[in-house]
């Protein structure tokens, strides 16, 4: 017990020289000792603050590179909503100009059913059917074919010509 009691006060008595507290029963050369521990200290203290320092800076310099990246995402993501807003605005002016000719012509939905609602002419409307039958929709136009035209026993170029082959 009288160890640990010795211990404590030359610890006690250590700490009270490091922080300049009761130097006065110090030597002169115990006064260099401490000054030299002190400065080795203060060397250690500076190096690891140095350190954090330095990481610090890394850790700022990283954060500021993908603050940048983002900012730049950001940036040509609100270029493109822009650009894709000014297309619709003008598709939208477009579209409204066209229906304002088709007003300003009497052609409205309500007069002309082959009319849509752009203004465009239906595709039907597009392809005059002189002497046959008028098509009512696209698929009807698309079953249409010209049967005086169509030869049964005619073989399309990639199909192998049957008839030269003779079985022996």
């Amino acid at each position: 017990m009288r160890r640990i009691i010795s211990e404590t006060q030359n610890l006690q008595l250590s700490l009270q020289r490091y922080t300049g507290e009761d130097l006065s029963s110090l030597t002169l050369g115990e006064l260099n000792e401490l000054e030299q521990v002190l400065v080795h200290a203060s060397h250690n203290v500076r190096a690891r603050k140095f350190e954090i320092l330095q990481q610090q800076m890394e850790n700022l310099q990283r954060k500021k590179q993908l603050l940048e990246q983002d900012n730049e995402h950001i940036f040509h993501l609100i270029k493109e909503h822009q650009a894709a807003a000014a297309a619709y605005e003008e598709q939208n002016q477009v579209h409204v100009t066209k229906i304002e000719e088709v007003e300003r012509m009497g052609m409205n939905n309500n007069n002309n059913n082959n009319i849509n609602w752009n203004g465009n002419v239906s595709v039907l409307d597009q392809f005059p059917f002189s002497g046959e039958v008028q098509p009512s929709s696209v698929l009807q136009l698309a079953t249409l074919h010209d049967h005086h035209n169509l030869n049964p026993n005619r073989l399309l170029p990639t199909q192998p010509n049957l008839r030269e082959y003779t079985l022996n």
